[in-house]
């Protein structure tokens, strides 16, 4: 049977027999590994028989489906996207801006068959598996967020702004940087000015998500957005959170657990993110919240102290010793964070004159580039240090290493992580040494939130 007669159903079937085999198993061509889009490259000439191109319509046309390979890694957290997934390039003289559907974006990509493959440093390009393949179509809610992020690429665009398109612009589809370097530029339809090229892609955060609900279908997540929520054009995440905050602003711990029901006595500890739970309808924890994992938003309570300060550094997950080593910056899960995370700041402020915590504010915020390359010289040091031997003093409240110490970076710093001194993972050397993870410093938190 040609390719070319395969229903939908008979591709996702031909896709299954593939899980579990290595990318050199499948090649039928001896791809060399320099390839760029290598997995991709042997996915389309060995499994479908034809040569990749820059055709502007889907990979098999016939179907509407375009074919995409991404991979995934294994991190603390479970398996998630290594990267995001890049689609077409975006051209800005040829596209209509003027109409969703008959943009570049949605023409070859409105549906996909996403073939997921685990992703190792140490392992040749040709050794690495395939998990799962799966046939994707946008569900309704998610189509209406990718509408509003293609108007706001859209809008920069045909206002003259091509120049200025950030990935941070939007929640699930971006415009990412796409080129051999950053000389790689275009023209652009509303100005003289050379804009970046791009492509269009759907963000790594966004990715992991569809894996966890379509491929394990671990769907654990509560929305807090409906779809009728959601007017295209016209929708803005950020609005929709802020406005439900605004009305209890101001209002003290004591009066939002009194309104909400919540026992002060017994949830002293936990009684912050109980409120804001409640404030957003959640009936589990704010780290399940579907939009929130698809953008990539992460959810930070802060609580300023009377003196002013922010008492608490800002933890993040446990790094091993022996992985970081293997690592390099790009590819680590705290320059993910870093660099394409979006933090929302909900701040209780301790009132002298009531002598009570308020519920004071709520901030979205990205970290600016300059500070992104603070915490990757935290980064490298760190990984320096474990490969050269880390130093570990005896003292009589423990033990101190020569790891990154909070006076040594303005951002950023390392420290212990984990239930007790006990609690340790393995270094190169054999030594055990206490989990560690990465902190943002107290005192850049608090200057962040007063701005």
């Amino acid at each position: 049977m040609s390719k070319k007669d395969l229903t939908e159903l008979e591709v996702f079937e031909l896709m299954q027999t593939y899980e579990n085999h290595t990318f050199g198993e499948i090649d039928q061509h001896e791809t060399p590994e320099t390839i760029k889009s290598y997995h991709g490259y042997v996915v389309e000439r060995s499994i479908f028989e034809y040569e990749p191109n820059s055709n502007p319509f889907p990979d098999l046309d016939w179907l509407d489906l375009e074919i995409k390979s991404t991979p995934m890694r294994e991190t603390n957290r479970g398996l998630s996207s290594k990267e995001r997934l890049v689609l077409n390039i975006i051209n800005y003289l040829e596209e209509n801006w003027l109409d969703f559907y008959e943009s570049s974006f949605w023409k070859k990509n409105k549906k996909l068959l996403v073939v997921f493959y685990l992703y190792k440093n140490t392992l040749p390009k040709r050794e690495q598996k395939i998990l799962k393949s799966i046939i994707y179509k946008y569900p309704e809610k998610d189509l209406k967020i990718i509408m509003n992020d293609w108007l706001t690429i859209a809008n920069k665009v045909l206002s003259g702004q091509a120049h200025e398109i950030s990935e941070r612009d939007t929640l699930y589809l971006a415009a990412c940087t796409k080129g051999v370097n950053s000389d790689s530029v275009r023209k652009q339809p509303f100005s003289d000015v050379l804009a970046k090229q791009r492509a269009y892609s759907l963000k790594a955060s966004y990715m992991t998500t569809v894996y966890n609900d379509y491929v394990y279908k671990n769907r654990k997540d509560e929305s807090i957005v409906n779809d009728a929520s959601i007017q295209v054009g016209k929708f803005s995440l950020e609005d929709y959170i802020l406005k439900k905050f605004m009305p209890y602003f101001g209002a003290s711990v004591t009066k939002l657990a009194e309104l909400f029901g919540i026992d002060l006595i017994s949830q002293t500890k936990s009684i912050n993110s109980l409120i804001v739970n409640r404030i957003l309808g959640l009936k589990h924890d704010i780290d399940h919240v579907e939009e929130f994992r698809k953008a990539f938003i992460i959810p930070k309570t802060i609580r300023i102290e009377p003196n002013g300060k922010v008492k608490e550094s800002m933890s993040f997950p446990i790094f091993r010793f022996m992985e970081i080593i293997h690592e390099e910056w790009e590819d680590s899960e705290i320059n993910d964070i870093m660099s394409n995370g979006r933090f929302m700041f909900i701040v209780f402020k301790y009132d002298l004159t009531f002598r009570e915590y308020q519920l004071s504010n709520l901030k979205f915020w990205s970290m600016p580039n300059i500070d992104v390359l603070e915490c990757r010289e935290v980064w490298e040091r760190t990984k320096a240090i474990i490969i050269n031997g880390v130093e570990m003093t005896p003292t009589r409240k423990g033990i101190n290493n020569n790891l990154p110490k909070k006076v040594d970076n303005s951002v950023m710093h390392v420290r212990p992580h984990g239930r007790d001194a006990s609690d340790r993972l393995p270094l190169p050397d054999g030594r055990m040494m206490t989990k560690q993870s990465f902190w943002l410093n107290n005192d850049y938190i608090l200057k962040i939130i007063s701005e």
